[in-house]
């Protein structure tokens, strides 16, 4: 994978930040899709003078308008966001999801991309390489456009519960100090029943409590 595509990918991330997958997106943004496939192609055929006359014309031309099509398919499939979360760590079960779909879509435009230029050259062409170059580039769009959320969830988590500050299973956390009637549910967030005791909370934090183990904090 060229530095330049995962800048490309990367650049096109943080331009659209929403990853809420969906058929409706895709008819919204079809305008979108079809400039990105002219802009896939011009970049291919640019790409293809750099590199060759001939052989590189018919490769970047490929390249370019498969990496088009696979990018600007991706973009025009994102939306808006959940606004509403009606369960507790629904954002990012939605983000892991959309991983997976974004990997799944891009997974046979990455394999093209890869086999099609050696076909049209007339090269030797080994598919399980080519299925392994595709499956990692199609992960790098899928954890691009979608599962960053994930990752900063499970590292987050991870150095919470190590320093001993939360339970590992948080959300059985919750919903037993809901049982207890200390904090209730709302929506997929919670607040403090009693007014007292979340004051109580904000104005001594918890640097009074004595440290625990990772162990000991897992309910």
């Amino acid at each position: 994978i060229s530095p330049k595509m995962i800048f490309l990918i990367f650049f096109l991330k943080f331009c659209h930040e929403n990853v809420i997958v969906s058929w409706q997106n895709f008819k919204k943004n079809i305008k979108k899709i079809i400039f990105g496939l002219m802009l896939g192609l011009i970049s291919g055929l640019i790409s293809g003078l750099i590199s060759g006359l001939i052989s590189g014309l018919i490769s970047g031309l490929i390249s370019g308008l498969i990496y088009g099509l696979i990018l600007w398919l991706i973009y025009g499939l994102t939306g808006e966001e959940i606004k509403t979360r009606n369960q507790p760590n629904q954002g990012i079960k939605e983000s892991a999801k959309n991983t997976v779909i974004i990997s799944l879509i891009s997974l046979p435009g990455t394999f093209l991309w890869f086999v099609l230029p050696d076909l049209a050259l007339v090269r030797n062409v080994e598919p399980l390489s080519a299925f392994i170059f595709a499956f990692r580039t199609a992960m790098l769009f899928g954890f691009v456009f979608a599962g960053i959320p994930v990752i900063q969830h499970i590292v987050l988590r991870l150095i919470l519960w190590r320093s001993g500050s939360i339970p590992w299973d948080y959300a059985h956390f919750l919903s037993y100090a809901t049982e207890r009637r200390l904090i209730k549910q709302v929506g997929g967030r919670y607040r403090f029943i009693h007014d007292l005791l979340r004051e109580h909370f904000a104005t001594t934090g918890l640097t009074h409590l004595p440290p625990k183990s990772p162990n000991s904090g897992v309910l």
